[in-house]
């Protein structure tokens, strides 16, 4: 019997909120986000997070991945990435734009879906190995609130 921890729920919760503007080299981006959440606990009782950009798209495809996620082994996290890959979903349709410069067939929101898998059972990889993703040294302990006080912020520490 294999001593890898098997996940056995899978997570996905749609997030939105109000932030500053953000201005990256992407350009200047509006000061309401959404991301999705990727939640990921495992027969040990641990918890892996992973994260991408909202869209009803990627939305579409995490809850397709599901069963191919739940029930699969920690240790075997590159087939269990590999089959997602394996799968037909990366040419899934995206939902209909009005903007005919962004092509129906989008495998960006596949990427998005299947990162935001992959850092969760990183996540939890790093947990079961005992590993940082951090020296302790680099990890804070709170960060600057833009609107005042310092925001508490809670870090795993190793």
């Amino acid at each position: 019997m294999s001593d890898s921890p098997v996940i056995k729920t899978m997570r996905v919760v749609p997030v939105a909120g109000y932030d500053s503007m953000l201005l990256n080299i992407g350009g200047a981006h509006n000061c309401y986000f959404t991301r999705i959440l990727v939640i990921l606990t495992d027969s040990a009782g641990r918890t892996g997070v992973g994260e991408s950009p909202c869209h009803a798209s990627t939305l579409a495809l995490l809850e397709r991945f599901r069963p191919q996620i739940e029930g699969s082994e920690l240790l075997r996290l590159n087939a269990t990435i590999a089959t997602l890959f394996a799968s037909d979903a990366r040419h899934q349709q995206t939902a209909h734009t009005d903007d005919i410069h962004i092509p129906q067939m989008n495998p960006e929101k596949f990427y998005n879906a299947t990162a935001a898998i992959e850092a969760a059972l990183l996540d939890l990889l790093g947990q079961h190995l005992n590993l940082a993703g951090l020296p302790s040294y680099l990890q804070r302990q709170a960060a600057r609130s833009g609107a005042g006080p310092r925001l508490s912020v809670l870090y795993r520490r190793p």
